[in-house]
């Protein structure tokens, strides 16, 4: 099946040459099918990451896999099957329950006082307790050595907070 979908893959990402030069005023960037991924669409998905083209191309190439392979998986006559209708059904109803939680979240918003959590800390105590070693990592960058050699000489003295705190201003 790989060396069947490389080809497609190969046609796709020439298609997306093409069709990113060739419709530049439909602002289409890449055509798979009838499938279009326009600016529009990657600028909504990628949100504040738009700008940057590692992030651009990841995502537009993993959107041309994942079309590729979806008109695979139709013409295998996938999306007819017992099992993909079974999880589709299943996705549904678990995309509905998150959706209808997330709505009456939002609508019904509460912030519990101090005493509540408090209450609730002491009554599952035992849920907030660790059974295994857990370790803290703080980490401090540094744009030369001299500033880190300061600070870990600070720091070797004193405590990470005081020491923090001093190179904060």
């Amino acid at each position: 099946m790989l060396s069947k979908i490389s080809p497609v893959i190969v046609i796709s990402i020439l298609t997306f040459i093409s069709c990113s030069d060739e419709n530049k005023s439909s602002k289409h960037l890449v055509k798979v099918g009838e499938s279009v991924l326009t600016e529009e669409n990657l600028k909504n998905s990628l949100g504040e990451f738009q700008n940057q083209v590692k992030f651009s191309e990841e995502f537009i190439t993993d959107w041309i896999e994942k079309e590729v392979l979806f008109k695979e998986a139709k013409d295998n006559g996938i999306l007819d099957s017992e099992e993909f209708n079974r999880i589709l059904e299943k996705s549904k109803k678990e995309l509905a329950a998150a959706l209808i939680i997330r709505k009456y979240l939002d609508e019904n918003k509460y912030e519990p006082t101090i005493d509540e959590l408090k209450n609730f800390y002491d009554k599952y105590k035992q849920d907030f307790t660790f059974v295994e070693d857990n370790y803290k990592i703080n980490r401090a960058y540094f744009k030369n050595s001299e500033s880190a050699i300061r600070f870990r000489k600070l720091l070797i003295e004193s405590d990470w907070k005081k020491t923090l705190n001093s190179f904060r201003g």
